[in-house]
């Protein structure tokens, strides 16, 4: 106990991000921290090859850590093998990222 409050012996994080934050913002040991990806659980299934739209739906706040650069990029490459491809980008901008903003403005 500490403060009248029960410490976990032991924390989970969903990426090494989260980790690395719980670390650097909460004091919190590397050590006790466990990395568990999102559904890691889950035994994946027969791949699908269509899926009724060419649209590709991104979630996800607009900052350097979430590496939108290379989700551009690697765009790029899907739209040379389908060309009528679309990228969806929806979230608020947490942190300017200015190479993002160059490659949308193009």
């Amino acid at each position: 106990m500490k403060n009248g409050f029960c410490v976990p012996k032991k924390y989970a994080a969903d990426s090494l991000s989260t980790k690395n934050d719980a670390v650097r913002f909460w004091g919190l040991a590397a050590d006790k921290i466990d990395v568990i990806y999102l559904a890691s659980f889950v035994n994946p299934g027969n791949a699908r090859t269509k899926f009724g739209s060419n649209k590709i739906l991104i979630v996800s706040d607009i900052a350097r850590r979430k590496n939108h650069v290379r989700l551009l990029e690697a765009f790029d490459l899907i739209q040379q093998e389908c060309p009528d491809a679309e990228l969806v980008i929806v979230g608020s901008v947490i942190e300017p990222v200015p190479e993002f903003e160059s490659l949308i403005a193009d």
